[in-house]
């Protein structure tokens, strides 16, 4: 009886969803689905205007929020978007595109001309098509008098934006954030009640943080008088906090909002270093690959990670080499003069307090032989065979040098080629080896 009941609801369920299907939505909705949206879409184009000192919001980059946090300033006018955030040095910065509200299957937000600020963190690089991964297309989810809620297009992370009152200045608002940003430090120890009970890493460059009890990172925004996390952390004494505020601008000093948790900028050798402190003149000694000991120079120079704001943890560096290089490997190579100004980067990690050349750099070849160089670290073994990794250094206090720290103690510039048969290789085109140090010129 209950198998006869049951076919006989589902016989009937499908016999009104059948009859729903045919029916025009009139006669759910006062009107059809299209005039819905283009309603929809007027509504959050006359939103946008409406608000004479623009909105806030804030923006994460990475697929799940995996990348960080910014602070941006939006105004609209009729067809323009008018753009200012903590990306750029300048908190005076303003920059302006085309954006329209356009129909899909809701009303999208999108800046349809360039804008440097809009466009920055979602413009591709070479070999990395989605770059910071941040979009700059909007799926308008839900507004209010006072509030846009937005839902990234592309990579899927939320915004909500915000009606900006007409008394904040924004280059006061950015003045803001930045003095915290210069206050804070990379390396925390977190204390509870005068225990450590966990560390904080903040990666000031990609903006976001992460507890070494933990493996995730999550991204944060500077407000004014501290940080505020996407996703609550938690110690591992089990303590959550999901902003920080700076009582001590001095000594970088933040707690939680409850004053329980203090978090204290790590003094360990090595940690919590300027990396500003680093640009200038070196020179590195080592063994060329004529097997003489030489000494080049390098110079070492702020590099902008963002729109002029410079780096805490990257060094362009003008390596000025001296010497002699293999045009090819093999018997058919020959040696041929090199000299010339190479580029490298020299980048500090915060979580290790070591510095590395980074072997993605890259350097146009200035005698013109090769299209392109990549810099990576060089070791040779007791039976001659190459080893490629890293050259990394650490920070002696007593000299101000950078003495090399781990098994590679060398360098080599290599250049990609196709041989006459069509397949690629690796050319070794110079080396250094039995580097001690990168010693600082007075």
């Amino acid at each position: 009886m209950k198998k006869i009941l049951l076919s006989i609801l589902l016989i009937g369920a499908a016999a009104f969803s059948l009859q729903s299907c045919g029916d025009d939505d009139n006669d759910i909705f006062d009107k059809s689905a299209a005039v819905r949206i283009d309603e929809a879409v007027a509504e959050t184009k006359a939103l946008l205007v409406s608000s004479p000192n623009g909105w806030m919001m804030h923006y994460y980059t990475g697929r799940e929020y995996t990348g960080g946090g910014f602070t941006m300033f939006v105004k609209f006018d009729g067809s323009k978007a008018h753009a200012s955030s903590d990306i750029a040095a300048d908190v005076n910065m303003v920059s302006t595109s085309s954006y329209d509200v356009i129909k899909d299957q809701g009303p999208v937000l999108t800046f349809n001309t360039y804008n440097e600020i809009l466009h920055f963190l979602a413009q591709p690089y070479q070999g990395d098509v989605d770059g910071e991964e941040g979009d700059y297309e909007f799926i308008v989810q839900k507004i209010t008098d006072d509030a846009i809620y937005l839902k990234g297009k592309k990579f899927g992370n939320k915004f909500v934006m915000t009606r900006v009152p007409e008394s904040l200045n924004w280059a006061d608002y950015l003045t803001e954030l930045n003095n915290v940003d210069k206050a804070t430090a990379s390396v925390y120890l977190v204390q509870y009640n005068g225990q450590l009970v966990d560390s904080l890493i903040i990666d000031r460059d990609a903006h976001n943080a992460q507890l070494t009890s933990q493996t995730e990172t999550t991204p944060y925004c500077y407000v004014p008088g501290g940080i505020e996390f996407h996703t609550a952390l938690t110690t591992l004494g089990g303590h959550a906090f999901e902003k920080i505020n700076l009582t001590d601008a001095t000594s970088s000093t933040f707690s939680d909002p409850t004053g329980t948790l203090e978090f204290v900028k790590c003094t360990d050798e090595g940690f919590n270093l300027d990396v500003a402190d680093f640009a200038g003149e070196w020179t590195m000694t080592y063994t060329n690959i004529s097997n003489r000991t030489v000494t080049d120079k390098i110079v070492f120079e702020s590099y902008d990670e963002y729109l002029g704001k410079q780096s805490h943890t990257i060094l362009r560096g003008t390596f000025s080499y001296s010497g002699m290089a293999r045009a090819d490997i093999g018997p058919s190579s020959s040696l041929e003069n090199a000299a010339g100004d190479y580029n490298l980067f020299l980048m500090y990690d915060n979580r290790t307090g070591k510095f590395m050349f980074s072997h993605y750099s890259t350097s146009a070849d200035p005698t013109e032989k090769f299209d392109y160089l990549i810099f990576v670290g060089a070791s040779i073994d007791a039976e001659g065979y190459f080893g490629f990794n890293q050259v990394q250094f650490k920070y002696q206090p007593a000299t101000g040098n950078l003495v090399i720290d781990g098994p590679n103690n060398g360098f080599a510039y290599l250049n990609s080629y196709i041989d006459e048969d069509g397949d690629d290789g690796i050319a070794l085109r110079f080396y250094g080896l039995d580097i001690k140090e990168l010693k600082r010129v007075k």
